[in-house]
């Protein structure tokens, strides 16, 4: 797993935990408000902050210690929504690296893509990211578990390769390997594991347009044989992460 998987995948635990404490804070402050429990001291909450309660009577311990039941639930609930498991996807189950527009490969103005030459899939005329925000990039994610099986030195086509065998081609525009990796910054290299929608290679389509090449990005399965069926699971628009293609390969002696 690359360093940038696994910066993202702390990140995400963190600020579940983050949400959570101050969640819990919050929400058990404001029941103690409401229920109006006081203390005689300054001091640690939980078990041993039950000391400082005391004096308040019976009623005053009770509702201290059902604050700090909902103060414990509410944070829990709060990092629980935020940090949860993330989504398996079916190993034949190819998902989108862009967001954008499908097009038939054979609508792909690049006879090598249009012909199936280098194998079955579909192509994504990716989503318009101009403006002082984006500033033109576009970040492709992996379309699958898998490793980096090929990495282009010119950082503009990118395989993924799962444990199927099952290895999908992303080609960012068409004839962009002329552009020798301007505008191109791969996040992994080859061999890397990587899960479904990690990022991957990073591009500034922008740039890409502006000198004059097709941003049209073909994905393709490649070293597909004759008894695979590659099935079409989306069409027209989709997100990153949507499930695109699905890839069946025949059963051995089948």
């Amino acid at each position: 797993v690359s360093m940038a998987h696994r910066q993202a995948t702390l990140a995400r635990f963190m600020s579940g935990q983050i949400l959570g404490l101050v969640s819990g804070q919050a929400i058990g402050g404001l029941f103690a408000a409401i229920m109006g429990i006081h203390a005689s001291a300054y001091g640690v909450t939980g078990v041993f902050g039950s000391l400082i309660v005391l004096n308040g009577g019976t009623w005053n311990l009770i509702w201290y210690v059902v604050t700090i039941l909902v103060a414990s639930a509410a944070a829990f609930t709060a990092s629980y929504a935020w940090y949860r498991d993330e989504e398996t996807i079916p190993l034949n189950i190819v998902v989108s690296p862009l967001a954008g527009q499908t097009i038939p490969l054979t609508d792909v103005k690049d006879a090598t893509f249009a012909q199936g030459l280098l194998g079955p899939g579909l192509a994504i005329l990716p989503e318009n990211r101009t403006g002082i925000k984006n500033k033109g990039l576009h970040t492709v994610t992996a379309p699958f578990d898998g490793r980096i099986s090929t990495l282009f030195p010119t950082g503009h086509a990118i395989a993924v390769t799962n444990d199927d065998d099952v290895s999908v081609l992303i080609h960012v525009g068409l004839n962009t390997v002329e552009l020798n990796g301007q505008y191109f910054e791969p996040l992994v290299k080859d061999g890397d594991r990587v899960k479904a929608g990690q990022p991957i290679l990073r591009f500034n389509g922008d740039q890409i347009l502006k000198a004059g090449y097709d941003i049209t990005t073909p994905v393709v399965v490649v070293d597909a044989d004759a008894s695979t069926v590659i099935t079409v699971l989306k069409n027209g628009s989709v997100k990153q992460n949507d499930r695109i293609l699905s890839v069946k390969k025949a059963l051995a002696g089948a």
